[in-house]
């Protein structure tokens, strides 16, 4: 029982602990604030060709396969509501979270690890820098600014050469797009993977990592 209530008050005291440190760190503007567009271009911008390269093969498999599967069956209309429901609801953002988090998340891990290692974030503190709001908020909040709008550009690519492929290769002339609006599901999912990646992944790596001898 007391381990377990030690466990209880080491997390509530763990979550309190950074929540005060994440308002410090989003107070300190002048600090994070200069570098937030390099990292939203490192992040975002640097990220889009992998990106839109995965959501084109997205976008033809995905049309191919399923012309394959309703001909004979299914009115070839129903390719553009399958395709683009599907990109737009699912693979689409899980596809880019999936390559951003693996392109960008490991750049992130190697960078802030080798500082960590080579106690640099020690010399960040020494120079009365706060680590968080140097290396942490810049990045999470450029992931969260970011990981929309990438994801934006690859809903659309990945539909379009579903587009482009029905009409070319499965000879659908028809297509009928969904009429729901994409909004509300290109800001939910994005934000919450470049947040809850991002800031896990710093969180890690700042207070786990022990520091060179």
């Amino acid at each position: 029982m007391a381990s377990r209530v030690a466990a209880r008050d080491g997390f509530v005291a763990h979550v309190g602990r950074r929540s005060l440190e994440t308002a410090r760190a989003l107070a300190d503007v002048k600090t994070w604030g200069p570098l937030l567009t390099g990292q939203m271009r490192r992040l975002g911008v640097d990220s889009v060709p992998i990106t839109l390269f995965i959501a084109i093969f997205t976008g033809i498999v995905l049309s191919l396969l399923s012309s394959y599967i309703f001909t004979g069956s299914v009115p070839m209309y129903f390719v553009g509501t399958l395709v683009g429901k599907t990109v737009m609801m699912e693979l689409g953002p899980v596809l880019t979270g999936m390559a951003l988090a693996g392109r960008v998340g490991a750049s992130i891990a190697a960078e802030i690890g080798t500082m960590k290692v080579t106690e640099q974030v020690d010399a960040l503190e020494t120079l009365a820098y706060d680590p968080n709001s140097y290396l942490v908020v810049p990045r999470v909040l450029a992931a969260t600014l970011m990981f929309p709008v990438v994801t934006a550009f690859a809903m659309a690519v990945g539909v379009g050469a579903g587009w482009v492929t029905a009409i070319t290769w499965s000879g659908s002339v028809a297509w009928r797009m969904p009429r729901k609006n994409p909004k509300a599901i290109i800001g939910r999912k994005p934000v919450m993977a470049g947040k809850l990646a991002f800031s896990l992944t710093c969180d890690s790596l700042l207070y786990s990592l022990p520091p060179s001898p």
